[in-house]
């Protein structure tokens, strides 16, 4: 499930954005530009945020953890459509120990 929201989260540009991001972002910030439903958005990042050490809900929004930033260096890349995760190689081909 999991994997399925970062792949949809990275193609949609919340991902590109949370990392390119100095601080925290509000879903309505991140929603908005998009063209997404702000509550669906909050839901996916909600949970993302339940499972996963990668990202992290503040009272000023989102945020990639340290850990989010590292696996953001390690898996991204500047691309001629912009920056881009491999999101499959980040959460499913990636094994958490190995970290």
């Amino acid at each position: 499930m999991e994997t399925q929201i970062l792949f949809h989260l990275n193609q949609v540009g919340v991902i590109p954005a949370l990392a390119e991001a100095e601080g925290p972002q509000s879903a309505e910030a991140l929603a908005k530009p998009r063209g997404l439903d702000q509550r669906i958005l909050e839901t996916l990042l909600d949970y993302v945020c339940g499972v996963d050490s990668i990202l992290t809900s503040t009272p000023d929004g989102y945020a990639l953890t340290g850990f989010g930033r590292a696996v953001i260096a390690r898996y991204g890349k500047e691309t001629a459509e912009g920056f881009r995760v491999n999101m499959f190689d980040v959460r499913t081909g990636a094994y958490g120990p190995v970290w």
